[in-house]
This record gives C-alpha cells, structure tokens and sequence, in this order.
C-alpha cells in the first residue's frame, strides 16, 4: 500500500511539474496533458488509449464481482436468498431420444451440483 501510496503522490508532483498551473485548472485530463508536454502529440495519444483501457477492465471486474458478492451475501442471509439462485435443476437424461425439457433459465448445471 505504501508503494501504490507514494507513486500516486509522485505521478500528482510529476504533473505540476509538466503542466503550467494555467493548463492544470483547465484540463480535465491531466495525464494527457502532462505526457503530451513531456513527449509530445503520439505520447498523448497512447496515453489516452491507455487510461480507456484501464477504465474497461474497471468496469469488467466491477461487472464480475458484483454477482458473486450478491450471491455471497445471500448465501449468508445479508438479502433475501432468490438471490442465491444461480439457475434450475435439469432433469435426468433418459434413455430414449426423445426432447428434454430444460429449466426456465436453461442453465447447464443444477445449483446441487456447485456444492
């Protein structure tokens, strides 16, 4: 923590360090602004990629994690537990051929079968 702590302190010098204060109050992406009076146009331009990049994977591990904390928080009765619910039990296969009825939500696995 004192790591990440100390770089994010240090990146905020390095910007007003690079950027005028006149820029700094104006912009509203600083990273860009900074590495563009640093390494020029191409720099901004990747730093920009970057930070978009880095904003996705935020929101894909916020999309992730949120259902397996609902469930969790289920599970341990801190919300209502349809909650837990993570799909319906298929029914057995039979022998014949002949079409199986699947659960409402089509799930591949029974919720049994997690435990």
């Amino acid at each position: 923590m004192v790591v990440v702590l100390s770089s994010f302190e240090l990146v905020n010098v390095a910007y007003y360090i690079l950027v005028p204060w006149s820029k700094l109050s104006s912009n509203n992406a600083v990273a860009v602004a900074a590495a563009t009076s640093l390494l020029g146009r191409p720099a901004g331009i990747i730093v920009t990629i970057l930070v978009a990049v880095s904003c996705a994977g935020s929101i894909t591990s916020n999309i992730f994690s949120v259902g397996r904390l609902t469930i969790a928080a289920s599970q341990r009765h801190y919300l209502p537990s349809f909650f837990s619910r993570r799909g319906l039990s298929i029914p057995p296969q039979t022998q014949s051929n002949e079409r199986q009825i699947l659960s409402k939500l089509d799930a591949p696995m029974s919720v049994e079968s997690y435990f």
